[in-house]
């Protein structure tokens, strides 16, 4: 999307299924890069967008380590070293950081967000300050606004500097009216109107269900949290301790420095307001369905994997530990100890409260989670066993790293390249049955086709059914599965029988085909991964085809 932007010198992004930020930060390079290449003085890679990308994205990747290791030394001395090794060599870390997508900057942001979290409550940053990072961190991925959590509790612990104003709840009383009135209006017609225009540009993307569950959410977030202020505002104005504590001004400041940021980096949500509500509501159903998919409602269990597969399991035990050392120490009033505790957590929550899984989705939560696991390796009192047990878990992680780099060398999709490349014919034509052709191996230009109709997901069920009677007859000589598009099918077969039917008969050597080869890592050399060696099957057709594929 944002090589256009930059070809076409425009601003306006595509959608909003994720926040601008990161677009923006690529921008101006690849703007210089389309001009230069334009002029002829640039060829090859050093003309592809994506080296651009991926070069930007390591370097937000380190300088998130650096930041970590700057809030390391925030907490404790000596920490901030170990805890940004461990972020270094974190595998799902690396993983990501070689990709040109908004995580890398999300990680940047997470580890900008607790460090200045943890400033602000030192008393070195402002609450002004400390908003302006979270919303340009939430200006990269939504799921940024967890960090809002240790934001508040670094605001709420922090001493208060001078004697407040008595009239301090009259800010909060305003601020829970207008998010009331908000909420109300939400909640009736003007709500109800609103969840009618919201829609994509494929209108199945969207079901109007979902777009009025998504106006009506917002309509109980906005009643709740206008109560809420209320509530604070009236327990200010009586004087009770647990509301001063709470109904603090730098709270609102905080609120509205970080809508302020948020909004100048993805200026575009308030020129399109309705395109930009249409994909929140997009996001939303995801998040429990992707595409007529329905998973499991919450993740907590499953995403305790993941982070172990982010960080590798000795680094994840550590974290957990960490989490215990530092819930230790916020129980004895360390507000340092709660402010990364919440930055670890409040993402973890909110990412597992979904059925749509991911690593990637992890993101915000990792810096906190590697700066809790050096806090329990440190925690080690004696030294004669930190040391070995901290070089133990180090290496450790630095082999997932370097099996992680492995795979960008060993990827199912090159060697299905090459094989078919030594194999199969030049004359033969290869069909790919998938939604995106970076799924499948790259080949020369016209050699091979994406199949229509069985390569989309939204396809009708009679239509699917339709085209796979007939593609057994008008197939190419070789065919080309990616697991990363049809796996999705057979993990639910009850809910898309036509096509689990479809590609289970093709993987099991029904309907004059057979598996020439498959491509894919196993065993301990093929660590979890994002985005990297998905399985590839290539098929050969061998017969003439029955004149109906079964369907069961």
């Amino acid at each position: 999307m944002v090589a256009r932007m930059a070809r076409a010198g425009s601003l306006a992004p595509d959608s909003f299924i994720n926040p601008s930020l990161p677009l923006y930060g690529q921008w101006p390079a690849l703007w210089i890069q389309t001009r230069a290449a334009d002029a002829g003085w640039l060829h090859g890679a050093a003309a592809d967008p994506l080296v651009v990308g991926r070069a930007l994205s390591a370097l937000a990747g380190s300088l998130a380590v650096y930041v970590l290791g700057l809030a390391g030394m925030r907490i404790e001395r000596g920490l901030g070293l170990l805890a940004s090794g461990l972020l270094a060599i974190a595998p799902g870390v690396v993983n990501l950081c070689h990709f040109a997508t908004p995580e890398p900057w999300l990680l940047l942001g997470a580890a900008a967000t607790l460090l200045c979290a943890l400033d602000h409550l030192g008393g070195r940053r402002s609450a002004a300050a400390l908003g302006v990072v979270l919303g340009l961190t939430a200006a990269t991925k939504y799921t940024a606004a967890a960090l809002a959590v240790p934001c508040l509790m670094a605001v709420w612990q922090r001493p208060a500097a001078g004697e407040r104003s008595r009239r301090e709840w009259m800010w909060f009383a305003g601020a829970g009216a207008l998010v009331l009135i908000v909420g109300i209006l939400l909640a009736s017609a003007p709500g109800e109107s609103l969840a009618v225009r919201l829609r994509l540009p494929d209108a199945r993307l969207l079901r109007p269900e979902h777009a009025e569950g998504f106006v009506r959410s917002m309509a109980i977030a906005g009643l709740v949290a206008g109560v809420a202020l209320s509530a604070l505002a009236a327990g200010a104005r009586q004087r009770e301790r647990w509301a001063l504590r709470l109904a603090r001004t730098e709270v609102l400041v905080l609120a509205a420095t970080a809508a302020l940021a948020f909004a100048m980096a993805t200026p575009f949500a308030l020129l399109r307001p309705r395109s930009f509500l249409s994909d929140l509501a997009f996001n939303q159903q995801t998040r429990h369905e992707y595409k007529g998919l329905v998973g499991a409602s919450t993740s907590l269990v499953p995403y305790l994997g993941l982070v172990a597969d982010a960080l590798t399991g000795p680094v994840a035990v550590a974290a957990g530990l960490g989490a215990l050392v530092a819930l230790g120490r916020a129980v004895r009033k360390d507000g340092a100890a709660l402010v990364l505790l919440a930055a670890a957590v409040s993402p973890y929550l909110l990412v597992a409260s979904s059925g749509h899984r991911a690593m990637r989705f992890l993101v915000p939560a990792l810096p906190a989670a590697a700066a809790l696991a050096a806090l329990a390796l440190r925690a080690v009192p004696a030294p004669r066993l930190r040391a070995p047990l901290v070089a133990l878990v180090l290496a450790r992680a630095a082999l997932g790293a370097a099996l992680v780099l492995r795979l960008f060398f060993v990827d199912s999709r090159l060697l299905a390249a090459r094989w078919i490349e030594a194999n199969v014919p030049a004359r033969d034509a290869v069909d790919l049955i998938a939604n995106n052709p970076g799924y499948g191996p790259a080949l020369p230009p016209g050699r091979m086709r994406i199949v229509p109709t069985l390569s989309r997901e939204m396809a009708p069920p009679d239509r699917f059914r339709e085209a796979a009677a007939a593609y057994p007859r008008e197939a190419a000589p070789w065919v080309v599965l990616a697991a990363a598009y049809y796996e999705r099918f057979l993990d639910h077969p009850e809910q898309v029988p036509e096509r689990a039917a479809f590609f289970r008969d093709l993987l099991e050597g029904r309907a004059g085909f057979e598996v020439a080869a498959r491509f894919r890592q196993s065993g301990w050399r093929r660590p979890p991964a994002e985005f990297l060696d998905p399985e590839v099957v290539v098929l050969r057709k061998t017969a003439e085809p029955p004149a109906q594929l079964p369907t069961r």
